[in-house]
């Protein structure tokens, strides 16, 4: 993972040839150091342990369980209770093989082919007995990492109980949704947490449970033990925030951190800023507009307001006329708009799996040089206007850097 990590950190450095700004910059360490964090926890060094959905357990059915597990088709009709049986009996051995020191890939096997059995079975059936099996407290290491794969399913869970939320959100959503209600009541693991809270996400249809999902996402967030020393599921778990548009819980998360900040809330604070920054890739208006009618937002952090408005795309119009609203504010802090400068038009995204909301690309070359192209434009046209007297030098350095750039020879393929 790591070495994936870096090639992407090299693809996206290269694509936008720019300054990307410090906290643009830190949100692609987070995923570095998340990826540093799995790599010891694969090691055995670590000291610890996008829109919603309607989920159908086969939906979520990944490509490698049900090729694991293709001859289960022959596999004639039974009795619930003897199905669930079945299941409880694949469920107690893959616990006892994690209890024999098996190594890694054959850890990853044999989970795909329980998986292929748990798809394969009456998602009522798997939800029941999945639910059995946690409930009996019971628990092994996997030596795999908390990894989030395509649509939120897990490619790889630290232990057996994660491994079984996985697979319960991809269940019966209304006992996986009930379930998950009760763990988190009083879970003190917050890799099942964060599991748990995506599985009722999942179930989190046109937004009808956002305000259930911000006060459990805010519960975890009182959990200080936690913010100290965060698990990659618990930095996963922002996603939520930027699932339901929670944008006042993690601005308070950026303005609350400690000085001098920990090790550990550093990564929480970048988490929280990915989400926010997810925001604005997502809803750019409903973003900056709270940001202007609540000037008190990120006030004690001028630079992540920064970096947020860097984010707006001059070839919007609505978007467009949002920035002049934010430019010609009267109450920037000292240096926000010269650092808003440095790092204007933002064009730098770095794609990744989440829990739950969907993958967000980022920008080709030719549509960077495009949003390169009308930015200019639109800052010079701006220079003439009297309004924006003040804002000279600031908008001179933004069109000077983009201009610059236009003017270099681009590489093309051979």
């Amino acid at each position: 993972m790591a070495k994936w990590v870096a090639a992407q950190l090299a693809l996206h450095l290269t694509l936008s040839k720019r300054k990307i700004g410090f906290w643009t910059a830190i949100a692609l360490a987070l995923v570095i150091a998340a990826a540093i964090i799995g790599a010891r926890r694969d090691a055995g060094t670590d000291p610890s342990s996008g829109g919603s959905h309607t989920l159908s357990g086969k939906d979520k059915a990944s490509a490698d369980s049900v090729a694991a597990d293709a001859n289960l088709e022959a596999v004639p009709k039974m009795s619930a209770s003897n199905e669930e049986k079945l299941l409880l009996q694949g469920l107690r051995q893959f616990l006892e093989d994690l209890r024999t020191a098996v190594p890694r890939e054959e850890v990853r096997r044999r989970l795909a082919a329980l998986k292929g059995q748990v798809h394969n079975a009456d998602p009522a059936v798997a939800a029941a007995a999945i639910i059995s099996a946690l409930e009996s407290g019971e628990d092994g290491q996997t030596g795999l990492s908390y990894v989030v794969g395509s649509e939120g399913v897990m490619a790889e869970t630290p232990t057996y109980r994660t491994a079984l939320l996985d697979l319960l959100g991809q269940t019966d959503p209304f006992r996986s949704a009930e379930y998950s209600r009760k763990l988190m009541s009083d879970t003190n693991s917050q890799d099942e947490y964060s599991l748990a809270l995506r599985n009722l996400a999942w179930t989190n249809a046109h937004g009808r449970l956002d305000a259930e999902l911000q006060d459990w996402f805010g519960a975890m967030l009182l959990r200080d033990e936690w913010r100290q020393s965060p698990t990659l599921g618990y930095l996963e778990a922002f996603d939520v925030a930027t699932a339901t548009g929670s944008l006042t819980q993690v601005a308070d998360v950026i303005e609350t951190l400690p000085d001098p900040v920990r090790d550990g809330e550093k990564l929480v604070g970048r988490a929280a800023f990915v989400a926010l920054d997810r925001m604005m890739m997502a809803d750019p208006s409903k973003v900056v507009e709270s940001f202007l009618k609540d000037p008190a937002l990120l006030a004690k952090s001028p630079v992540q307001r920064a970096s947020i408005m860097s984010r707006l795309d001059l070839r919007n119009p609505e978007q467009k006329a949002l920035l002049r609203d934010y430019l010609r504010r009267s109450d920037h802090a000292k240096g926000e708009l010269a650092y808003f400068a440095e790092i204007f038009p933002n064009g730098n995204y770095l794609s990744s799996h989440r829990l739950i909301t969907p993958w967000q690309s980022g920008l080709s070359m030719d549509q960077l040089a495009e949003l390169d192209r009308i930015t200019s434009l639109t800052l010079k046209a701006w220079m003439a206007d009297p309004a924006f007297a003040g804002l000279k030098d600031h908008l001179q350095a933004v069109i000077s850097r983009l201009d610059e750039f236009a003017s270099e020879p681009q590489e093309t393929s051979p």
